[in-house]
């Protein structure tokens, strides 16, 4: 019951109508709307069960294992320059066509040169080819070039041949001379030593003041000299480059310090394949060049 502005009582509840038609309503939406959420969630769960059965098909547990092991695998050891200079070439061109049995990796050098100072690498070769007949010889020559000057570089492949050459050059070659290439030893680099010690104070503590390196180590028959001293940030340091024998070089590396007067300093490899921008040369660079420019000399009369 409510009562009008007019004060008359009217019976019935207020809106019942409209409460009425809206439950109506209601209820028909949700009839009508059941069905297309049940379409939907069934092409929902059609989609998830395609992308599992992609999913398998792919293996993706078996590629994250794989994954997994190969990045936990630890990282490959970098080699210094003695070890890649011991490790043998492979010669797979050599296995495959006939030829003259050599070792791989191994290599006869000579180094041919004019009496005359005036001559140049041209004339040298010029000379080589008439003494030295390869066909006639029947020696086995694998490659020739021009070194540093009037220096000619004649390299074989076995022994035997090498010797037949430089036997040729002697009796025949009046104006040649012959000779092989010394042994370069390796080097070695001592970091931030001070520049009060000198080179000879160096190898002395060298020999002296590092017992974990002389023990059972004939210095006699050792070699050891500083080629060279490399600039530091410290103006009272220098690093030292140092040219010592195999089994010293060996030692060295291993023990990875070395003591000098009254320090402790790193040992590391100095690969002598660092090339000279002056001079064209190896195991130096241009600040610690003696010799004269010669490419530059070249330059500049192309220039000029």
């Amino acid at each position: 019951m409510w009562w009008s502005w007019s004060g008359k009582k009217r019976g019935g509840p207020r809106n019942s109508r409209p409460r009425r038609k809206g439950l109506i309503r209601l209820t028909k939406r949700t009839s009508t709307g059941t069905p297309k959420m049940e379409t939907k969630m069934e092409k929902l769960l059609a989609e998830v069960a395609s992308t599992k059965e992609m999913l398998g098909q792919m293996r993706v547990p078996d590629t994250l294992a794989e994954i997994r092991k190969v990045v936990a695998a630890p990282a490959p050891r970098v080699m210094n320059y003695a070890e890649a200079a011991a490790k043998p070439k492979i010669m797979v061109a050599a296995a495959k066509t006939p030829g003259p049995t050599s070792k791989p990796g191994t290599s006869h050098t000579l180094i041919v040169a004019s009496k005359f100072e005036n001559h140049t690498a041209e004339q040298v070769i010029t000379k080589l080819r008439g003494v030295v007949d390869a066909r006639e010889m029947g020696v086995a020559v694998d490659r020739i070039r021009k070194g540093r000057g009037q220096k000619v570089v004649l390299s074989c492949s076995s022994v035997e041949d090498a010797k037949k050459i430089e036997e040729r050059l002697k009796i025949r070659g009046a104006d040649l001379k012959v000779a092989k290439p010394e042994m370069r030893l390796p080097t070695v680099i001592i970091r931030d030593v001070l520049k009060i010690n000198s080179d000879e104070d160096i190898v002395r503590s060298l020999r002296t003041q590092n017992r974990h390196l002389s023990e059972g180590l004939d210095w006699e028959k050792v070699r050891a000299r500083v080629c060279y001293r490399r600039r530091a940030r410290n103006d009272l340091e220098c690093h030292p480059v140092l040219e010592v024998s195999p089994e010293l070089y060996h030692r060295l590396i291993k023990a990875g310090f070395v003591y000098v007067g009254l320090q402790r300093r790193p040992v590391w490899d100095q690969s002598p394949l660092v090339q000279c921008s002056r001079c064209l040369g190896y195991g130096h660079g241009k600040r610690f060049c003696k010799e004269v420019s010669e490419v530059r000399a070249l330059r500049r009369g192309a220039l000029a």
